[in-house]
């Protein structure tokens, strides 16, 4: 359905968003955890890991929202069948 230019798939996206951005946030927030820990077991504390950290989470969040958009063509494809 359109209505002013915007998509029903749109907002699906944008609602996704958000759910993938917390999801980011939480898996920054344990790495990080993890990160200032570390000096206590016997390993250094590294900033390029928890940077990787980051964009592992940040590949994963995206990974995450494209899977959602292809599950939502498969249903919508599925329901005019």
């Amino acid at each position: 359905m359109w209505s002013i230019g915007i998509s029903e798939a749109s907002l699906k996206m944008k609602s996704y968003l958000p759910r993938m951005a917390i999801a980011w946030l939480i898996a920054l927030l344990i790495g990080g955890a993890i990160e200032i820990v570390q000096p206590y077991f016997g390993r250094g504390l590294e900033v390029l890991d928890f940077i990787c950290d980051a964009l592992g989470a940040a590949c994963g969040a995206a990974f995450g929202v494209i899977s959602l958009r292809w599950a939502d063509r498969f249903d919508q494809k599925r329901s005019r069948e």
